[in-house]
């Protein structure tokens, strides 16, 4: 059965444990409304947030086979049938997509507040109502996750 191959268990194991912190976080320790922080900075703050959390499971998944190679191998067990299957290499691509529209969402946050950063005019006009990743990001973001776990 697939529970007994470790490849599988490791690859599922590592991304429940990941989401389950990221829920953790976001309900206990990330700040998503504040009364001294401009939205601006909070948005920041999550956007970055999201982008270590999809980096930290790209490095997992990229690394996945080797460590679990060294753990069991300390151990004395066999190690020969520990690989990188063909759909890790599909999830870790799916992975540097998330991180691409957890970027754009963060650089699009900075370039529609300009005028926090000292510049005023036309140019920081122009760019605050840029908000085409900002009102997708969601919606992107759930069907990058409703792939990674189909």
């Amino acid at each position: 059965m697939n529970r007994h191959n470790v490849n599988i268990v490791h690859v599922c194991t590592a991304l429940l444990v990941v989401y389950f912190t990221e829920m953790l976080i976001f309900e206990n320790l990330i700040v998503t409304n504040s009364e001294t922080m401009s939205q601006m900075w909070v948005n920041a703050i999550v956007y970055t947030t999201y982008l270590v959390i999809d980096l930290m499971l790209f490095l997992l998944l990229a690394f996945r086979a080797p460590l679990t190679r060294a753990r069991l191998q300390a151990q004395g067990k066999p190690h020969n049938h520990v690989f990188t299957y063909n759909s890790e290499f599909a999830l870790a691509s799916l992975f540097v997509v998330f991180m691409l529209v957890d970027l754009l969402a963060l650089a699009e946050n900075v370039i529609r507040h300009l005028d926090e950063f000292g510049l005023s005019g036309e140019m920081v006009q122009m760019f605050s109502h840029w908000t085409v990743v900002f009102y997708s990001y969601v919606p992107v973001k759930s069907v990058l996750l409703g792939i990674a776990f189909l």
